[in-house]
């Protein structure tokens, strides 16, 4: 009976974390299917006439996600027109590598001015350590500044900075570079100021899975000292 209810336990705890990757919240995405996030460009969904699209400032405008991993890296790209049979994405900011679970927010990334009324897809892709996984929006490219929405926000403990990943270097579809250099410019750490949080604020990424682990097991055997 013991043994039954260790496995039982394990399931319930663990399936979830295998299925998690992360969500968009703003501007409204494509579609949402988890089991289908592993699939490019845009997570198995692809854009029509009958998508929300909504406006999206090209001179600063926000991204808001929902990351279920407690250590990502994020790529920020965008594609004029909405065919995929040969995109050629444009990256809009350097690689993000992102500590903590929930809510984060890029609240003004910036768009080529020369889109200004023509239509597009906004992709953001993440590198956790159960794979890449993609998700886009499709967008109207209007001129001015966005206002800041409630629902981007940064959740308390997460933390951003601009890291080198190998495998957003070589992902398919990379074209030109709108992105300022990371000396000049760095990841949201709020919503509402664009500072650089300190390396310090999270665990370091050798650390995080051992400390992660270590957390879910006192999880498992405190529930089962319980019982």
């Amino acid at each position: 009976m013991r043994t039954l209810k260790v496995t039982s336990l394990l399931t319930i705890v663990l399936l979830p974390l295998c299925a998690s990757h992360f969500i968009i919240l703003t501007p409204p995405p494509l579609g949402n299917n988890i089991n289908n996030e592993d699939q490019s460009p845009c997570g198995g969904f692809s854009p029509s006439s009958s998508d929300n699209i909504t406006d999206f400032h090209v001179g600063g405008d926000a991204v808001g996600l929902t990351s279920l991993h407690a250590q990502s890296y994020f790529a920020y790209r965008a594609l004029l027109g909405t065919s995929l049979s040969a995109p050629n994405w444009t990256v809009l900011i350097p690689t993000v590598e992102e500590f903590g679970l929930n809510s984060f927010c890029q609240p003004a990334l910036t768009i080529p001015p020369s889109w200004v009324g023509s239509a597009g897809l906004l992709q953001v892709v993440q590198d956790a350590e159960d794979g890449v996984h993609y998700q886009c929006m499709h967008v109207n490219f209007v001129a001015g500044t966005g206002t800041p929405q409630s629902a981007c926000s940064n959740s308390s403990g997460v933390s951003a900075q601009y890291a080198d990943d190998p495998t957003f270097d070589t992902m398919e579809g990379n074209g030109s570079s709108a992105s300022p250099t990371p000396s000049s410019s760095q990841p949201s750490s709020s919503a509402t100021q664009a500072t650089s949080p300190s390396v310090s604020s999270a665990a370091s990424p050798t650390m995080r899975p051992m400390v992660a682990a270590a957390g879910l097991l006192a999880g498992v055997l405190a529930a089962l000292f319980a019982a």
